[in-house]
């Protein structure tokens, strides 16, 4: 999605704010389906990414440190589109009233905090991954592949429950605004 179709996302709830009386299926239309559209290349980028970083740590491909380059080398490629995603889902969080619509939204953004928090605050994954094996690279006594191995399955295990629940919320939210 252009910047020009996240802005038409902003005017839409913009329109329908002012409007206070909304059209259901356009609410879907134009707000949860593009927000999911937009979601998807990126979750499914989110799965590749822990498990090629899993594969190539397991087969031996690729030491601690290549590991981490790729694995941050993928988080800038899809900089722009995460935070394109979570400010959609931002914005449909305050400014659309359906509560299952706001449910699904809260599901995205939570998405991109859902696998560690540390004294810092809330990190991703992806984050916390590239964080670990440059703590490993810079300090080879703490090389210990079993645990950067442990804390990906822990990762995928999240990913997967969070978006199961991306998706049944998404689900609810779908029935309940296009039901006649």
């Amino acid at each position: 999605m252009a910047v020009g179709a996240f802005l038409d996302l902003i005017n839409a709830i913009i329109k329908f704010l002012q409007l206070q009386k909304t059209n259901r299926k356009e609410v879907f239309d134009n707000i949860v389906k593009p927000l999911f559209d937009e979601l998807q290349p990126v979750v499914d980028d989110y799965f590749k990414l822990f498990r090629d970083a899993k594969k190539e740590l397991q087969t031996g491909q690729a030491d601690v440190a290549l590991a981490a380059k790729r694995i941050r080398e993928r988080r800038e490629a899809l900089l722009i589109a995460r935070v394109r995603v979570r400010e959609m889902a931002d914005a449909v969080c305050l400014g659309v009233a359906d509560k299952y619509v706001r449910k699904f939204a809260s599901h995205v953004v939570s998405l991109f905090f859902c696998t560690q928090h540390d004294v810092k605050g809330r990190t991703s994954g992806s984050r916390r991954l590239v964080d670990l094996c440059d703590m490993v690279t810079n300090d080879p006594a703490l090389l210990d592949k079993a645990i950067i191995l442990a804390f990906i399955d822990r990762t995928l295990e999240k990913l997967e429950s969070d978006w199961l629940a991306i998706a049944q919320s998404f689900g609810h939210a779908k029935i309940r605004l296009l039901k006649a």
